[in-house]
């Protein structure tokens, strides 16, 4: 070990996170205390309100699929960008799910776009083929949403998260923020299309990240899916090379990854885990997992707390994660 790798150890050892969950374990403070005062810090960090107004939004285009329909939608979300989101509709959907993809092509990679098999399995589709009506945006970076230069680049999959992450730094944004921003305002439009159906989000990498934070803040998700995410900074993002856009400044001094995903409790929530994860390590989620489920025991809802840690690397499982969306929403 490098005097560097030592000074990084000693560095996290250091910071003691303000909004630590051991404090409630602890006897320190309540729950409800407790999630109130991490949830304006995560919004502080993000730099995003947490307003959710439903937003502006015209439809582009409506094609008629193999036993669904899928709408083009476009919207504006609070900061004055034009976003795309996608809806997959079966006929008499029984529940809703936002469907937060990750790094790769974009939205495509979900709703089933392209015919290349990806980490991320389509798993819009498959939502919608069990039956639900599926909300998709494309996320701020990927895609569509992407500079003009990357977009002129040739490669589908290059995204824009370095540049887009480090202006926004500048300017005391985040990247992370605008995606949770995003995100939220889909979720507001595609639940005033569907009013009466209950509601879950699901997303893999940095549609998980976005998932795990988007599920701490607001109180109208019945069920999450965080897949190959859940993890503790120290072990994932801070153990290795990772892109930008999980970054937030001083964050470490407000809360670990832990403590956003215990806020998410008592909604139900199950996380995917593939065992050979090599970026989210699975024996670190099952660690964090150690932490989160204590507040669902303390408030007597363990059942609510669902792990999957399945023979697999960083992708979409699927298994038991529609049952649980099945289950929780239907």
């Amino acid at each position: 070990m490098s005097q560097l790798d030592d000074f990084l150890l000693k560095e996290y050892s250091s910071v003691s996170p303000r909004f630590c969950v051991d404090r409630v374990f602890d006897g320190e403070i309540a729950f409800d205390l407790w999630k109130a005062g991490i949830r304006e810090e995560i919004k502080g960090k993000l730099a995003f309100d947490g307003q959710c107004p439903v937003p502006k939004s015209e439809t582009i285009g409506n094609e008629e699929k193999d036993g669904y329909l899928l709408s083009h939608i476009e919207f504006m979300i609070p900061s004055g960008l034009t976003c795309p989101l996608f809806l997959l509709v079966p006929d008499n959907p029984k529940g809703l799910v936002l469907a937060l993809h990750g790094h790769g092509y974009g939205v495509l990679d979900i709703i089933g776009g392209i015919e290349e098999e990806t980490y991320q399995k389509k798993f819009a589709l498959e939502l919608c083929r069990k039956g639900f009506a599926v909300a998709a945006p494309e996320l701020i970076g990927f895609g569509s949403m992407r500079l003009q230069a990357d977009i002129d680049s040739g490669n589908p999959k290059q995204s824009s998260c370095h540049r887009l992450s480090m202006n926004l730094l500048a300017e005391g944004k985040t990247l992370l923020g605008l995606r949770v921003e995003e995100a939220s305002a889909a979720l507001s439009l595609a639940k005033s299309l569907f009013p009466g159906l209950k509601t879950g989000a699901m997303g893999i990498s940095g549609g998980g990240t976005v998932a795990a934070f988007l599920s701490a803040l607001r109180d109208d998700i019945s069920a999450a899916v965080i897949s190959g995410y859940a993890n503790c900074f120290r072990t994932s993002i801070l153990a290795m090379s990772h892109c930008v856009c999980n970054y937030l400044p001083g964050m470490l001094r407000s809360f670990e990854l832990t403590d956003v995903l215990s806020a998410i409790a008592p909604t139900p929530m199950l996380w995917e885990s593939g065992i050979s994860d090599p970026i989210y390590p699975n024996e670190a989620a099952k660690e964090a997992a150690r932490t989160v489920r204590k507040c669902y025991s303390m408030m007597d809802m363990g059942n609510r707390f669902m792990c999957d840690y399945f023979e697999g690397v960083h992708e979409i499982h699927g298994e038991q994660a529609y049952r649980f969306l099945i289950d929780m929403l239907c």
